[in-house]
């Protein structure tokens, strides 16, 4: 039979914890509409829990985190997930924004690394049935604190070369977590259970490129509001080498044929729009660090991973026909 009241619950809860995660830079983290969202969520995951420990036929069977190499995997999962979704978040954001390419340039930039996923995608398959899925994951997610670590200093005056080789970087690492990790997750469990893993580690993946959006865009916001504040105090709007430098460019605008009103406007919007570059950079560059801070330190669960890969058998059960 179908769980009704479980798809019912579990609906909601998704519906709602994505639409406020997705809505919260937007509507603010204390709004009415996100509290809104907030309360359903916790409400029909909690209403989900219950019905799921009453009915045998579960459309989420939670007994699956019973097992540990699957709980593992769910989690590198969810990381993965963060990096993929964050850094398509944040590279076409910034290159866009700050560097003034347009969707077809920024795009052609980010290929290549979707072009060595493709590419290495069948060698790591052929490589996940032989070699160690732990050392495997490991090699990824140090790919992954890599490409996150290049960008640290990332700025307006690098080449494309400069962003296309850390998206290389991420393409192997991103090789290397999937194959291994969905063999060693689905094998993790009874072959009976195989389908409803796979379909937890979809699910856990699309709610972890959604948090990563949403927690990646809060911090890049931060970030931006913390350095426009630091250059604010730092800035004497009377020192001479700041109203020299905003008269020469009040001229060379009047020299244009504006008059001086206009130039003087030009003038302040041109110093204004630099400002703001100046510290979205510095924002990116503190968004891609914390990032790199986080994705090491949950390295440290693929190190429970196993060596290698065990099917757990188990006969299904009996049907009452049978």
């Amino acid at each position: 039979p179908f769980d009704l009241w479980g798809f019912i619950f579990l609906s909601i809860f998704l519906i709602s914890f994505l639409l406020g995660v997705s809505k919260g830079e937007q509507e603010g983290w204390t709004s009415t509409y996100i509290v809104t969202c907030a309360i359903l969520s916790v409400v029909s995951f909690i209403l989900f829990l219950w019905v799921e420990s009453l009915v045998e036929n579960k459309v989420f069977d939670l007994d699956l985190f019973r097992y540990r190499n699957f709980s593992i995997c769910m989690v590198i999962s969810a990381i993965r997930s963060v990096v993929l979704f964050g850094g398509i978040f944040l590279l076409p954001l910034f290159l866009q924004q700050l560097m003034g390419l347009d969707e077809i340039q920024s795009g052609l930039i980010l290929l290549p690394g979707s072009l060595v996923v493709a590419m290495m995608l069948p060698i790591v398959g052929r490589l996940s049935d032989k070699s160690s899925p732990k050392l495997m994951s490991i090699f990824g997610l140090i790919c992954l604190v890599i490409f996150m670590y290049m960008y640290r200093n990332i700025n307006v005056s690098m080449s494309a070369w400069d962003i296309i080789l850390p998206t290389l970087v991420r393409g192997v690492g991103m090789s290397f977590l999937m194959a291994p990790i969905m063999v060693l997750a689905v094998n993790s469990v009874p072959k009976n259970k195989t389908s409803m893993a796979s379909a937890m580690l979809n699910i856990i993946q699309q709610i972890g490129g959604a948090v990563g959006i949403a927690a990646l865009s809060t911090i890049l916001n931060n970030r931006l509001a913390f350095h426009l504040n630091v250059i604010g105090n730092d800035m004497n709007l009377n020192s001479p080498a700041l109203t020299g430098a905003m008269k020469n460019i009040a001229a060379h605008v009047h020299s244009l044929g504006y008059n001086q009103y206009q130039s003087m406007l030009a003038s302040k919007t041109i110093f204004s729009k630099h400002i703001y570059q100046s510290a979205a950079v510095s924002g990116f560059q503190d968004t891609f660090f914390i990032t790199t801070f986080v994705i090491a330190i949950c390295i440290l669960p693929a190190f429970l991973l196993p060596n290698r890969t065990v099917q757990i058998h188990k006969k299904p059960e009996h049907t009452v026909m049978e």
